[in-house]
């Protein structure tokens, strides 16, 4: 009983520690995005913190925002029955999240190494979201048509038009052979 008790009052005071700072300075809620796009929002970043409740990530732009988590929530590239194992700090990350300030949250996270998603770079040819699929030309110009997962086709790139010639960043899983993009943003 006395473990018990000792183990929750842990948890409880690093839950606190890991939240209070920025909570108390109204800092690092995640802001309504740019452009008035609504719906699943997506931002590159590294896991500064997790907790069981929370997650803290310091995105591309410098900036540190805060998410709540959902009981149960996706990570690409780690056990499905222990989602959180895979996340520490200094993992870089693609934060999939709904809602802003202290009510956004995660919906998926794919983690962006060796055990999560690959990263190519090159320009955009066409995009096809009622196909789902991207095609990109790259510098030594060959091509390569990707598959979109749903979240990508309805969420990702939306700054972009098809046959626009953009520079990209797309990130992929390569599973059974199918290339299949969850994220992509301009480079």
């Amino acid at each position: 009983m006395r473990a018990s008790i000792r183990v929750t009052a842990i948890r409880i005071a690093a839950i606190a520690a890991f939240a209070a700072p920025a909570l108390l300075a109204g800092a690092g809620q995640v802001k309504a995005p740019a452009g008035g796009q609504t719906g699943t929002v997506a931002v590159e970043g590294t896991v500064e913190g997790v907790s069981p409740n929370s997650l803290s990530v310091r995105t591309t732009d410098g900036t540190t925002q805060f998410f709540r988590l959902l009981e149960k929530i996706f990570v690409d590239g780690v056990d499905p029955n222990d989602e959180l194992i895979g996340l520490k700090t200094g993992t870089p990350v693609v934060i999939h999240y709904s809602g802003t300030g202290p009510s956004a949250t995660v919906q998926e996270v794919d983690r962006i190494d060796g055990s999560g998603l690959t990263i190519a770079e090159g320009f955009v040819t066409s995009i096809s979201r009622d196909r789902g699929e991207i095609t990109v030309r790259y510098d030594n110009e060959t091509t390569e048509t990707f598959k979109l997962t749903n979240r990508a086709a309805r969420d990702s790139g939306r700054d972009l038009k098809s046959r626009h010639q953009t520079r990209v960043i797309v990130y992929y899983t390569n599973k059974h052979g199918v290339k299949e993009v969850h994220y992509f943003r301009k480079k």
